[in-house]
This record gives C-alpha cells, sequence and structure tokens, in this order.
C-alpha cells in the first residue's frame, strides 16, 4: 500500500530542511509524532528514533531507523511493528523561491496483507497530510522571521 502526499512550502529549501532536521523542535510544531526521542542529536544515517502516533483511540509506539538522507534532497526511513513494515520517504525540491515536499510512505507485510479494505489507509493518509502542514506553518514562520 502506498500513500503519497505533496505540499509546496513558501519558504526556501534551506529554511525547510533545517525546521525538518533540527529534531529539538519537532515537539514545537510536529502534532503527529508525539513522544519522541532520537537516539543521537540530528538526522543521520543509521540513527533511529522512538515515537507514537495516535490513529485513532490507542497510541501506537514504533522505533523507524534513518536509511538515507541526501542533504536538501531526501530523507527516508524505515520500521517494523508486528509484521508491518513501512518505509517513509521526503523528497525535496526547490521550486523557484519555495520548496515543493512530496511524503510517500509504503506499507507491507502479510498484516496489511490480510486486513486489506480495513487496513486505516486514509487515516494514515490523514497523518501524513497533517505532519506536512505543520512542516510547512513552520517553516513558513520560520521564513517570515528571518
Amino acid at each position: 500500500m502506498l500513500i503519497e502526499e505533496l505540499i509546496l512550502v513558501n519558504a526556501s529549501i534551506e529554511i525547510v530542511w533545517r525546521t525538518f532536521t533540527d529534531i529539538t523542535h519537532w515537539a514545537d510544531w510536529n502534532s503527529v509524532l508525539k513522544d519522541i526521542k532520537f537516539s543521537g542529536n540530528c538526522i543521520e544515517e543509521g540513527a533511529t528514533f522512538r515515537c507514537c502516533v495516535k490513529p485513532y483511540v490507542f497510541p501506537i509506539y514504533f522505533e523507524p531507523e534513518i536509511e538515507e538522507v541526501v542533504p536538501f534532497e531526501r530523507i527516508v526511513w524505515k520500521g517494523e511493528k508486528k509484521g508491518i513494515r513501512s518505509r517513509h520517504e521526503f523528497l525535496f525540491s526547490r521550486k523557484d523561491k519555495s520548496t515543493e515536499i512530496i511524503s510517500r510512505e509504503t506499507f507491507s507485510g502479510i498484516p496489511v496483507i490480510l486486513a486489506g479494505p480495513l487496513f486505516p489507509i486514509e487515516r494514515l493518509r490523514e497523518l501524513n497530510a497533517e505532519f506536512l502542514r505543520n512542516l510547512k506553518d513552520a517553516a513558513e514562520q520560520a521564513a517570515r522571521n528571518q
């Protein structure tokens, strides 16, 4: 299963990148991932973080590993929980004075297949879109404050 969302941020790619990669301020702008604890001080390949997402009533804790970081281009993390594997890519590209972000998350595994139409894909899509809107708001605020 694939979730793909796109957003245009009215801020430079440098500001968007700095906002996204400054893990010390995620709690200030991010309303989707809660209780975040990074294994290090920055987003870098091999680092892990623990967080919680609450798609419905009960929170789901997971611990993704950052698989790839290409500055100003791409951040990829992956994780597995109860047989469900996910891989989340964030693709950044310069668009004049703005930045386009594509969020692409894939889910696989036996539980995903067995759940079929009961897998909460629409709720996960909403959460992905909300995360991007949060990032957009934070980066645009940072751009205004410069």
